[in-house]
């Protein structure tokens, strides 16, 4: 069997029978078919898009329903476009699961709570930033006019050193839990 490419959205939304636009939102997922030197491989599209909606709600006809003619009129139970009853099952469970997972994480402190991730970024930022402008400070408390420029540099470079140092130790981290 040859393969066939396709050089556009449109040309491969007419390939498998869909609109142009489920095509483009396809495209936005990660693990959508990369487009090679000659275009977008419609085989392996077809088969990344059979995978993707048993998993996820993809506004696209099923293959045999895609060669439909266009005047034919929809079942009744197509117009309403409710997924089966398996599928909605299997996106609970998948919810469910995740969401366990998830209390799990946190239980074994795998996972840090978003408040305290910020407060303590904004604690590591202000003390970055004091440190820098106590660096003003330091040297003119040592600076004095008759100082040679090369003193005044190894004073500074001593001081920039120092404040390095001492933030590239962390504080300790303090659970809000365990406070």
């Amino acid at each position: 069997m040859a393969v066939l490419y396709a050089k556009t959205q449109t040309a491969i939304a007419k390939e498998l029978g869909v609109k142009r636009q489920a095509v483009a939102q396809w495209m936005k997922h990660s693990a959508f078919p990369a487009k090679g030197p000659d275009g977008y491989d419609v085989q392996a599209i077809r088969k990344w898009r059979d995978r993707h909606q048993q998993r996820r709600r993809i506004t696209a006809p099923a293959p045999e329903t895609a060669k439909a003619p266009e005047t034919a009129p929809a079942p009744a139970e197509e117009k309403h476009d409710v997924p089966p009853l398996e599928i909605s099952r299997a996106r609970k469970e998948a919810a469910q699961a995740e969401i366990e997972e998830t209390k799990l994480a946190r239980l074994r402190r795998e996972l840090i709570p978003m408040d305290a991730v910020e407060k303590e970024w904004s604690t590591i930022l202000a003390r970055g930033r004091q440190r820098i402008t106590d660096i003003t400070t330091k040297i003119l408390s040592q600076y004095h006019p008759k100082m040679k420029r090369s003193d005044l540099e190894k004073a500074l470079n001593a001081c920039v050193d120092e404040t390095l140092a001492e933030l590239a130790t962390p504080p300790d981290y303090q659970d809000p839990e365990d406070q």
